[in-house]
């Protein structure tokens, strides 16, 4: 006795965590070329279109934006990098303080500038309150000129 199997979207979604809803994205589309090709449920494509469209356009941007940095001088208005400097009085090797752009945002960074100190490229990128944005390591040199630009030093603490 053969049996007839016959593949059909399910006409109920069941929602658990959100797993099925992933199901359902997945195979809308194919739900679409098969309407195309017999007679669908005119309430069945609206709602799918409908739902389609409330995923696309109930996203947010990015919020993991840099704050704006609106100081003439950073180094007097901004607590953490007063901190940052006031405690760097005697250096045993030229360390410089950095006022960067990155991803259009003003940024800091340190670096050690001594020609005679040997040191591994590691700088760490802190924004306008002084939370850590990003950290190059070696090996992304590259990377670091590609994407800090307009870099001016801003305070030296040398021998």
């Amino acid at each position: 006795m053969k049996t007839k199997f016959k593949k059909r979207f399910p006409d109920k979604l069941h929602y658990t965590n959100g797993i099925n809803v992933v199901a359902y994205l997945t195979v809308l589309p194919w739900y679409f070329l098969l309407c195309l090709t017999k007679k669908c449920n005119m309430k069945k494509i609206l709602f799918s279109a409908f739902f389609i469209a409330a995923i696309m356009f109930s996203c947010d941007e990015d919020k993991n934006t840099i704050p704006a940095c609106d100081v003439d001088n950073p180094l007097e208005e901004l607590p953490w990098l007063k901190t940052m400097t006031g405690s760097m009085t005697e250096c045993a090797i030229e360390i410089s303080i950095f006022q960067a752009t990155y991803s259009e945002s003003t940024v800091f960074y340190s670096q050690i500038t001594d020609p005679a100190a040997n040191t591994i490229f590691q700088i760490t990128l802190w924004d306008c309150n002084g939370n850590i944005i990003k950290d190059y390591k070696f090996g992304e040199q590259a990377l670091f000129a590609q994407e800090v630009t307009n870099s001016s030093n801003i305070f030296t603490c040398s021998k």
